[in-house]
């Protein structure tokens, strides 16, 4: 059973009911994305319903590893990280094909190399460079993996390559927060502030409650003269995790520069 309801009016403004196999998921998939966007009076573009009907797998037990995956991804703990890692390794030895496994696995060893957290891999750039090929090999609109990519591209100093990636995934997924802060941090690197500070703004606004989106957001903002702004940014971080380093490293940035 699936409800979409107006908290508002506390009315359901729609409700679908399934009964079948479990072989049957992606098709669900694909009536809930039809109906609730049918319900808020928008349309699915072509283009992404053709990607909605594609199964990312016939191999369930490969699919329920990589969702365990995408759901210990969103958690910020080191452990969560591992745990990540290990289901969606877990979904690749099952279905080597499956590249939404691929694309989480990028994933983790770009925040394992952005947390200095040690995974199975001696070099995490590497390894998320090797996952997100595979991943982009498989299906090149996954936007996890384009932006593994593009992270690896900007520590590498190819910002034309970084921009490349990072503008085919926005343009695949204009929602994904992990996109924009990407796009922040080229547009910062690239002294472009006024894009930084936008793009670093979308990411929030999209992923308020991450971390690490809203902490880096306040570095463009602080780079065109608004330390307060900045400081209040990662002040919020400290307030919600307490052992978020990088909070601390940029509150200290940000008062001396005040």
């Amino acid at each position: 059973t699936a409800t979409l309801t107006d908290v508002r009016g506390e009315h359901k403004l729609w409700n679908h009911d399934w009964s079948g196999p479990h072989e049957e998921i992606f098709s669900v998939y694909f009536d809930i994305a039809q109906g609730v966007t049918s319900s808020l009076g928008a349309t699915i573009p072509l283009v992404e319903a053709g990607l909605l009907h594609r199964e990312p797998t016939t191999d369930l037990v490969a699919w329920r590893s990589c969702l365990e995956g995408m759901l210990a991804l969103g958690s910020p703990g080191e452990r969560e990280l591992r745990a990540a890692a290990n289901a969606f390794q877990a979904a690749i030895a099952r279905d080597n094909l499956l590249a939404a496994a691929w694309a989480g696995a990028a994933e983790c060893y770009r925040v394992a190399d952005e947390r200095h957290i040690k995974l199975d891999a001696a070099d995490p750039l590497q390894a998320a460079h090797e996952a997100g090929t595979r991943a982009a090999e498989l299906n090149a609109t996954l936007p996890s993996a384009l932006v593994a990519l593009a992270w690896e591209a900007m520590r590498a100093c190819d910002l034309n390559s970084a921009s490349d990636l990072l503008s085919d995934a926005i343009e695949a997924a204009p929602g994904h927060a992990q996109a924009h802060r990407a796009m922040a941090r080229l547009a910062t690197l690239r002294g472009d502030l006024s894009t930084a500070i936008k793009s670093a703004n979308r990411a929030v606004a999209l992923e308020p409650f991450s971390a690490d989106i809203v902490n880096e957001s306040g570095l463009p903002h602080a780079l065109r003269g608004y330390p307060e702004q900045a400081k209040a940014r990662s002040s919020s971080v400290v307030h919600r995790d307490p052992e978020h380093f990088m909070a601390y490293f940029h509150l200290g940035r940000y008062s001396e520069q005040l």
